[in-house]
Parts: structure tokens; C-alpha cells; sequence
């Protein structure tokens, strides 16, 4: 008798437990909850999204995938935010996250928030973010010129670039580990698949500095600067062709100075 009523207390005891461990289950998931991803990508001037997989790219890409010759091309960073919970939830501070600044201040981290780019679907701009229940977002942002800031104010000579965004009232959720960008100072892990032409150079330039979400006009605006970095004599200046969109003049005559020395470096080495 004795073995068999220590025999029923210890299965009711497991019975308890297991039944403890399904309800703490159960609230986890019925609570909010959010899901990070990050991918590196190249945007064409066309308005075509190359993806890379899991914080990489291939060793070769599809043939869907190819890049054409006449292709101008940009990286950009893919960010990806998903409700996997069972409540509405708020999503802000959208952006690329590099590592802790300190490896003794591990919360400290260097992170940075970007307006993004209206391609594929993306958001325009990052502002808080309400997804209902099984509801995923998209964002594009810069990532060459983002890692080169990064370089700029990071400690480490290697740089593990993920997606963070951050829950209203919890701490900030990073994209997992395993598959971030790892870049080192020399800024290794450049798209493979595409040639950096001078055209290419100028519209990359063009884009780092774009002054809105909406990059209907950029590839006619680069028509126009290239013209104008081409063929001087014609009579167009670069700050005229950037007037249309960039409405501050100091920006106009900053970005006409850089792409102008982009030009003149690289017709150097030709």
C-alpha cells in the first residue's frame, strides 16, 4: 500500500507540473510576441530585389537572378518584422544593429535607425509599426554606408550586422546570431555577383544619399548627373540636375562635391 501511494503522489506531482508548464506555455504564447530577420540584398536601378540566404550570399546566383551587364546596383539591408504572438503589438526602433560597443557593457549597443526605401512593399518610413497577429512587414535601408559608419564608431575590427526593432515596453529583439553579416574592418563580404563600374559608383552615391522614401525619380536623376559628370560641355551642372529632389542648397552643392570626386578618382585609374 505504502509503494503504491508513493507511486499515485509522484505521478500527481508530474501531472502538476506538466500541467504548470502548459499554462506558463500557453501565456508565452498567447502574449505579444515578434520575430527579427535580416538579409542582405541588391536593389537595381530598375527596381528589382536580389536576396542573399541567412546573412550571405551564394557562391553563384540563379540564372532569374543574374545581374545584367547595363545593371546599376546598390546593397541594401532587408529587414523583417513578423507578429508570431496572438495580440497586436507595436514595433519601433526598426533598424541595423552592430554588435555591443564594450564587450564589458554588452547592453550598450551600437545600433542605428534609417529612413528606408519604398521598393518591393517595404515601409516608407520608421515610425512605429502596428502588426496584428500573424502580420509581417518588410524594410529596406542602406547597408554599405551603414557598415561604414558602423567602422567609424566600433571598437572591434569585425562587425556582426543583425535587424533589431523593439516591442512596446520590452527590450530591443535582434534577428538571431548565426545568421548576421560578418564584416570585417576592410569591409569584406561585398555583393560577388556585380561589377562596380563608374556608373555603378554614382548611382550608389546617388542612392546613400537620396533625400526620401520615394525613389521614383532616382534612376532619371542619375541620367541627368551622369550626363552631367560625362559630358560637361552640354551645359548641365549636377547641382541643377539634383534640384528637383534635394531641396536644401547646402545638400545640393555637399552631394554634387562628392560625386564629382567619385568621378575624378575613378577616370584616374582608367
Amino acid at each position: 500500500m505504502d509503494q503504491a501511494a508513493l507511486t499515485i503522489a509522484l505521478v500527481s506531482i508530474a501531472i502538476s507540473i506538466v500541467g504548470l508548464l502548459w499554462q506558463l506555455t500557453l501565456y508565452r504564447l498567447s502574449g505579444a510576441r515578434i520575430r527579427i530577420g535580416f538579409t542582405p540584398v541588391v536593389m537595381t536601378h530598375r527596381g528589382t530585389i536580389v536576396k542573399g540566404s541567412r546573412g550571405q550570399w551564394p557562391k553563384q546566383l540563379p540564372g532569374i537572378a543574374e545581374l545584367q551587364e547595363s545593371d546599376l546596383w546598390v546593397e541594401l539591408a532587408q529587414i523583417d518584422i513578423a507578429n508570431v504572438g496572438r495580440t497586436a503589438i507595436w514595433a519601433s526602433g526598426i533598424g541595423l544593429d552592430f554588435g555591443p560597443e564594450s564587450l564589458l557593457r554588452r547592453r550598450q549597443r551600437l545600433t542605428l535607425s534609417l529612413r528606408p526605401f519604398g521598393v518591393g512593399g517595404g515601409l516608407i518610413d520608421n515610425s512605429p509599426t502596428r502588426l496584428d497577429p500573424g502580420q509581417a512587414v518588410v524594410m529596406y535601408v542602406t547597408l554599405r554606408e551603414s557598415i561604414t559608419w558602423a567602422g567609424g564608431h566600433h571598437r572591434h575590427e569585425r562587425i556582426a550586422v543583425r535587424g533589431t526593432a523593439t516591442l512596446a515596453g520590452r527590450r530591443a529583439k535582434r534577428s538571431p546570431w548565426r545568421r548576421a553579416l560578418r564584416v570585417n574592418e576592410g569591409h569584406s563580404k561585398r555583393f560577388p555577383h556585380g561589377e562596380t563600374t563608374l556608373p555603378v559608383l554614382i548611382f550608389q552615391e546617388l542612392v546613400n544619399h537620396w533625400p526620401t522614401s520615394d525613389i521614383g525619380h532616382l534612376y532619371e536623376t542619375w541620367l541627368a548627373v551622369w550626363g552631367a559628370l560625362d559630358d560637361p560641355s552640354e551645359g548641365e551642372t549636377i547641382e541643377n540636375a539634383l534640384k528637383p529632389h534635394f531641396k536644401s542648397m547646402m545638400a545640393r552643392i555637399s552631394l554634387a562635391h562628392r560625386l564629382r570626386a567619385v568621378f575624378a578618382s575613378s577616370t584616374s585609374l582608367v
